[in-house]
């Protein structure tokens, strides 16, 4: 799919209500769209494999994936170079209020550019996110350069990830802003991230917890590494 535009929703492909969908070796280059940018997802049970999203752009959200539903999968996959406009929130995939028990693995994150959640923009749910690498993606106005996790999320999981050069130099959470509880981030990599508050990790809610991970060269005003409050 290239330099595909939609005016509204979905630059190249639109698919709602649907169950067990499966998108598989296939790239998007270029695609453009107020929201899904490249993909607007609205379904249980879809998967997205081997698959590359490169220079999409949103102007509301999503400039990869708009991704509303329980149980999917996105698993060997790039995104790169996507661009969320403007205001617009998720660089790379926006998941909605209603996504739930989603697993990622084996995916990198390259280049990606939103207001906030330069790669990834989540809303309340919980996830998986397993052996993915962000690299050099960038929360322009708010926070969250890599990953941003809002509202009520619970047992969200970040476990064997690399985070290098992600940035929210406007706000908090260099690579990873999380607001929720009972979060787990272990066994992962954070380098040369850098935010106004928590160079790579900030941490608003209870009982969140970082474990056997490494920090290095991370940079804040306050919190070089993680802040938490």
């Amino acid at each position: 799919f290239d330099n595909c535009t939609a005016t509204e929703n979905g630059g190249a492909i639109f698919f709602s209500g649907l169950t067990n969908s499966k998108i598989e070796n296939s790239n998007f280059y270029n695609g453009e769209a107020v929201i899904g940018g490249a993909l607007y997802s609205l379904g249980d049970t879809v998967t997205v494999n081997n698959c590359i999203f490169e220079n999409n752009t949103a102007y509301d959200k999503a400039a990869g994936i708009y991704w509303i539903g329980k149980d999917g999968q996105l698993t060997n996959s790039q995104f790169n170079s996507n661009l969320a406009d403007g205001t617009a929130r998720g660089g790379a995939i926006f998941f909605d209020t209603d996504a739930s028990n989603m697993k990622i693995s084996k995916s990198n994150f390259t280049g990606n550019n939103a207001s906030a959640g330069g790669a990834l923009y989540v809303l309340p749910a919980d996830m998986s996110i397993t052996e993915c690498i962000f690299i050099n993606n960038n929360a322009t106005l708010e926070h969250g350069g890599a990953i941003y996790i809002g509202g009520d999320a619970k047992n969200m999981q970040i476990s064997r990830c690399e985070f290098y050069n992600n940035s929210a130099c406007k706000g908090d959470g260099g690579a990873v802003y999380l607001s929720g509880k009972s979060a787990l981030i272990k066994d992962s990599t954070f380098n040369e991230n850098k935010a106004d508050r928590g160079g790579a990790i900030y941490l608003a809610g209870q009982s969140n917890k970082v474990q056997d991970t490494t920090f290095e060269a991370n940079y804040a005003r306050d919190g070089g590494a993680v802040y938490a409050g």
